[in-house]
């Protein structure tokens, strides 16, 4: 299969300013050959415009979940070996999990981002995230447990370079083979979140 760019989305911004790419919340629904799932698209946390706009954003994503009166899965993407959140991500995610109802807490996992640098692991950041899940439980009687199971590590590294090569970059035979690691890694973890999503039965948002 010829990997391809697709087109322009006026939904996403241009990520090199800052603010977060996603403007608002969109539905992409896609079917495979064993399942069909729709995946919502939110807004990032931290952007560069200033915390109201994480706040504005985190209303859109609140109001976009009331509208599904089911949901299978809740990913909370993070980067690792962060050493502490900063006040407008520990604002939302307190927000969102405040907010959710309280059948869907156990449906909630962790996917890591950009953590080839980590070796695949959540660093420092599973530390921080432990002690504001702790804090929720303290506020608000949700307890979000944290395990191998719910927590899954993935890269997109691969797919630059996919990208890259289609646009004529070229690269020695070690680099590509670290991006092919890379690259199973992140096909088997991907497979290991949808297994876990598909196995979990369906809650209310709110």
């Amino acid at each position: 299969m010829k990997p391809t760019v697709g087109e322009r989305d006026q939904n996403e911004a241009e990520s090199s300013t800052g603010q977060s790419c996603t403007q608002e919340p969109k539905v992409y629904r896609y079917i495979t050959d064993t399942v069909a799932f729709n995946l919502i698209d939110t807004p990032g946390i931290g952007d560069t415009r200033g915390i109201q706009y994480d706040i504005e954003n985190m209303k859109m994503v609140l109001k976009c979940l009331s509208n599904w009166k089911q949901i299978h899965g809740i990913c909370i993407l993070l980067k690792p070996n962060v050493p502490r959140l900063t006040l407008s991500l520990r604002y939302c995610i307190e927000e969102l999990l405040v907010n959710l109802h309280k059948n869907s807490i156990p449906n909630i996992s962790v996917v890591f981002t950009n953590s080839c640098n980590t070796l695949y692991r959540p660093g420092d950041t599973m530390t921080v995230l432990k002690k504001l899940f702790e804090d929720v439980k303290n506020s608000s009687q949700n307890t979000i447990h944290l395990s191998g199971a719910n927590t899954f590590c993935i890269d997109n590294e691969a797919v630059r370079l996919l990208y890259a090569h289609q646009k004529g970059a070229e690269f020695e035979k070690d680099h590509i083979r670290n991006f092919s690691k890379s690259w199973n890694h992140t096909v088997n973890e991907t497979h290991r979140l949808f297994k876990y999503i598909k196995g979990k039965s369906f809650c209310k948002s709110f």
